[in-house]
C-alpha cells in the first residue's frame, strides 16, 4: 500500500531513547499524579496508599506487556489502531483507533479543567485570593492555546521540554519526599504495604489501585512515535518499559513518603484537601519549599497537556493517512516543522469545546471528573482489544508464545475489566452517565465504520497497513 496523495511522512529518526521514555513519562504527569490520585486513592486504601501503588505498579507492567510485543512487530504514528487492525482486522482496528481518540479528547478536555482547579487552589491557599467565578474559563482557553504551541512548532520542541521538565518534576519532589520520610523518623513502617491502615482490608486496597493504574494511563502514548523514533521496533517497547519502571519506582517511592509524614492511620483525611501534599510540604518544610511543590504540580499539568497533544496529533494523523472515516486533508504535513498542522488546529477546537462545555454544564471539579471516569473506559476498553487480540498477530507470524501472547494478556485483559467494573459499578450518577456516554460513542464508531466498509472498502481493506518506516 501506498500514502494517499496529498500527504507527506512524519520526520524519521528524529526521536531518541530518552525523548521517547519522556513523552510516557509526562503523559502520566509524575507529579501531578501523585496529587491527584493519592487523594482519590486515599478515600479507600487509607494509610495502605503505597500498597495501592505496589499494585497498580505490576498491573501496569503486565498490560504493557501486550504493547511491548506489538511494538515489535509495528511502528505506526496511529499506535493501537495499527496494531489491531493487522491482528484482528479492519473492523476492530478502526473500533479501536476511534476508542484511543475518544479517550484522547476527553483528556484535552479534562487537563484544562483541573489546571484551573490547582490554579484557584494555588491563589486561595497562598495569597488568600478568591477567584471570579468565570476564571475557569479564561484559564481553559489559555491553557490549550499555549500548551499547543510547541507541539505546533515540531516534536523537538515538544519533546525537549517534556525531557527536561520531566526529570526536573521527579528529581524535586523525589528530594522533598525522601526528606519527609528521613523527617518521619521511627514513624517509617512496612506496614504501609500490608492491608493494615485499609478501613475494607484488601479490596480497599485494590479500589485504591484503580486510582493508581489511572495515574499510568500516559505510559503507552510513546507508541505514537512509532515512525519518528531512532530504531523503532527497537526503541519503542524498551522506552516503554523504562517509562513504567521510572513512573512506578517514584509513584511508589513518593506515596510510600507522603503518606508516612502525613500519618497512615489518619491517610484517609487528605481526601479533605484538593492539594495536601501541598499542606503536608509546608508542614515539614516550611512555606518556600511548598511553594516550589506547587509550583512543579502546575508544571506538570502543562507537561502532561504537551505530551497528549503531542500523541492525539500522530494518532488522528495515522487515521486520517488512511483517508476512511478521518479525512486524508488533515494528514497533511507542514513542509517545516514535520507536523500535521491541520490536524492540531482541529484538536485545540476539540479541546477547547471538551473543556468549556464540560466546564459550563457541571462546573470545573465535576466537569473534571466526569471527563476523567469517561477517558478510563475508553483508554482500559482499548487496551482490553489490544490484549486479547496481540496473539493472532503471532500466531500467524508462527511465533506465537503461550506465556507472552496469551497467559499475560489475558491477565491483563482481566485486570482491567475488573477497574471498568468497579468505575461503574454501583450506578452513582452522574458518574454513570459517562459509562453511557462511552457506549454511545463506542455505537457511533461501530457505525462509520460499518459505513466505511460499505462505502470505501478499499480504504478499509487497507486500515492500518501502511507505515512511512516499514517496508
Amino acid at each position: 500500500m501506498v500514502p494517499n496523495s496529498g500527504t507527506t511522512t512524519l520526520k524519521h529518526g528524529s526521536v531518541g531513547f530518552w525523548r521517547v521514555v519522556f513523552q510516557g513519562v509526562s503523559a502520566s504527569a509524575p507529579a501531578g499524579a501523585i496529587v491527584t490520585f493519592i487523594t482519590a486513592a486515599s478515600v479507600y486504601a487509607g494509610g495502605s496508599l503505597p500498597l495501592s501503588f505496589l499494585i497498580a505498579f505490576f498491573a501496569v507492567l503486565s498490560v504493557s506487556v501486550p504493547i511491548y510485543q506489538y511494538s515489535k512487530k509495528i511502528s505506526h504514528a496511529g499506535g493501537y489502531y495499527a496494531f489491531v487492525s493487522r491482528s484482528a482486522g479492519p473492523f476492530a482496528g478502526i473500533m479501536t483507533g476511534m476508542l484511543v481518540l475518544g479517550y484522547h479528547f476527553l483528556v484535552l478536555g479534562f487537563l484544562p479543567l483541573f489546571f484551573s482547579i490547582i490554579l484557584s487552589f494555588t491563589f486561595q491557599y497562598f495569597f488568600g485570593i478568591t477567584l471570579p467565578v468565570y476564571f475557569w474559563a479564561i484559564v481553559v482557553v489559555l491553557y490549550i492555546l499555549i500548551t499547543a504551541i510547541p507541539p505546533y512548532l515540531g516534536i523537538k520542541p515538544s519533546l525537549n521540554y517534556s525531557f527536561i521538565f520531566g526529570w526536573a518534576e521527579i528529581i524535586v519532589i523525589a528530594i522533598v519526599a525522601i526528606i519527609i520520610a528521613i523527617l518521619s523518623g521511627s514513624h517509617n513502617s512496612a506496614a504501609v504495604f500490608s492491608t493494615k491502615y485499609s478501613p475494607t482490608g484488601f479490596h480497599g486496597a485494590l479500589l485504591g489501585g484503580i486510582f493508581g493504574i489511572s495515574a499510568f494511563l500516559g505510559f503507552s502514548s510513546i507508541v505514537s512515535l512509532g515512525e519518528e523514533a531512532e530504531f523503532p521496533k527497537k526503541v519503542i517497547g524498551k522506552a516503554l518499559i523504562t517509562d513504567v519502571l521510572i513512573s512506578g519506582t517514584f509513584l511508589v517511592g513518593t506515596a510510600y513518603a507522603f503518606d508516612i509524614g502525613w500519618g497512615p492511620a489518619n491517610a484517609i483525611s487528605m481526601s479533605n484537601y484538593l492539594v495536601p501534599l501541598t499542606v503536608e510540604t509546608n508542614s515539614f518544610l516550611g512555606l518556600f519549599a511548598a511553594v516550589i511543590v506547587t509550583i512543579f504540580f502546575i508544571e506538570s499539568y502543562y507537561n502532561v497537556g504537551l505530551s497528549f497533544f503531542t500523541s492525539t496529533i500522530r494518532y488522528f494523523y495515522g487515521m486520517a493517512r488512511d483517508d476512511h472515516i478521518i479525512p486524508v486533508y488533515f494528514a497533511k504535513i507542514h513542509d517545516e516543522s514535520g507536523v500535521p498542522r491541520r490536524a492540531l488546529i482541529l484538536i485545540v477546537i476539540i479541546g477547547l469545546a471538551f473543556a468549556l462545555i464540560f466546564g459550563a454544564v457541571f462546573g470545573p471539579l465535576e466537569g473534571y471528573i466526569l471527563e476523567a471516569t469517561g477517558l478510563t473506559i475508553l483508554a482500559l476498553t482499548a487496551l482490553i482489544i489490544v490484549a486479547l487480540t496481540v496473539g493472532f498477530l503471532f500466531k500467524r507470524e508462527n511465533e506465537f508464545n503461550i506465556v507472552w501472547h496469551l497467559v499475560i494478556p489475558v491477565i491483563s485483559a482481566g485486570l482491567m475489566a475488573f477497574v471498568i467494573y468497579a468505575t461503574v459499578y454501583p450506578p452513582s450518577y452522574p458518574l454513570t452517565y459517562m459509562a453511557i456516554g462511552a457506549v454511545v460513542w463506542a455505537a457511533i464508531s461501530a457505525a462509520l465504520t460499518l459505513y466505511v466498509r460499505k462505502y470505501k472498502p478499499d480504504k478499509y481493506k487497507d486500515a492500518g497497513k501502511y507505515s512511512s518506516v516499514e517496508d
